[in-house]
């Protein structure tokens, strides 16, 4: 049986690789590169690239310049119904 701390990091990984699957489709639907997206967002590239990945805690400030490049609202960018 998982511990509490075992469930939670499961969750939190669970939302950081959708979050990113997302992010990378809403990116690639608007044909932007990596490199693109960070000129638009100030977001470094490899930090889009970790975040695409499931690797990275995104700051809320990255969330929000993510939103207003694909020109969408945060709950579109963050759907928290499906996680």
């Amino acid at each position: 049986m998982k511990s509490k701390d075992e469930a939670k990091k499961a969750k939190e990984d669970k939302f950081k690789k959708e979050l990113g699957l997302h992010l990378r489709g809403l990116r690639l639907s608007k044909k932007l590169t990596l490199r693109q997206l960070d000129a638009i967002t100030g977001v470094d590239y490899s930090s889009i690239k970790r975040t695409e990945n499931g690797s990275r805690n995104t700051p809320a400030q990255d969330l929000v310049e993510f939103a207003k490049a694909f020109e969408i609202d945060m709950n579109e960018l963050v759907p928290l119904e499906k996680f």
